[in-house]
């Protein structure tokens, strides 16, 4: 049986330690999915009537109604801006960055969409499905690992760390070039460090044009990396 997106859906089962096995795109993520109680009166399910009593998982028992749902079901669409265009779609909207940009869009009344995290930048075919429909002029791509706790996580994860910052970041600069979206990507301050030309507490900055002096970390290499092939 196939569920198309955000199609509510539920599971009964009518036999004693039944199993359930299904698929779903992209990746799951804790804090994405909206439980419904499986009895709210709005919906009206009409469930099959079992020979003793329902069983619920203690997720079901404390899922909200409809009614207490609709507020954030309602920002959820919003934020996404689900059947319409939009002029700008953020990448990694509820990271550091990404939160910030978020701000100034709201505060310059622009016409933005947040990706759902649930697309991961290794996953080119969702990305591009979002941008088809949103048709967006502008990408700020803010998403990105900088590893859990630190960076640290980096090195002992590199080919993680390939795939996230490397390889899926290339996949969102193609798909934009592909359509002639402008793609701003928001990679990182850990490429320099000081040295006798550009001393500590002297004032003078770096500048986007000077070449990276910092490779003290798999992260920073990679981010290195990622900058030159997308300058080629």
């Amino acid at each position: 049986m196939y569920i198309p997106p955000r199609c509510g859906h539920g599971f009964y089962s009518m036999r004693d330690n039944s199993k359930i096995l299904y698929m779903q795109e992209g990746c799951y993520r804790p804090g994405q999915d909206v439980e419904l109680h499986p009895f709210d009166t709005d919906v009206n399910v009409d469930w099959p009537k079992p020979e003793k009593e329902y069983i619920l998982s203690q997720k079901d028992v404390n899922a909200k109604t409809l009614k207490e749902l609709l507020p954030h079901l309602r920002s959820l669409s919003e934020k996404e801006k689900l059947g319409s265009t939009v002029d700008y779609v953020v990448m990694g909207a509820t990271g550091f960055f990404g939160t910030k940009v978020v701000s100034l869009l709201k505060e310059q009344k622009k016409n933005f969409a947040c990706m759902p995290q649930s697309v991961r930048l290794s996953n080119r075919k969702a990305i591009e499905t979002y941008l088809d429909k949103w048709q967006p002029k502008y990408v700020i791509n803010c998403a990105g690992t900088a590893g859990k706790p630190n960076i640290g996580w980096c090195e002992s994860n590199q080919a993680e760390t390939i795939d996230i910052n490397v390889t899926g970041q290339l996949n969102v600069a193609e798909a934009c070039r592909q359509r002639n979206i402008h793609c701003t990507l928001f990679g990182t301050g850990c490429l320099y460090y000081y040295d006798k030309d550009h001393p500590m507490g002297s004032g003078r900055g770096y500048t986007e044009e000077d070449k990276p002096n910092f490779t003290g970390n798999f992260y920073g290499r990679m981010r290195i990396v990622l900058e030159d092939l997308v300058k080629s």
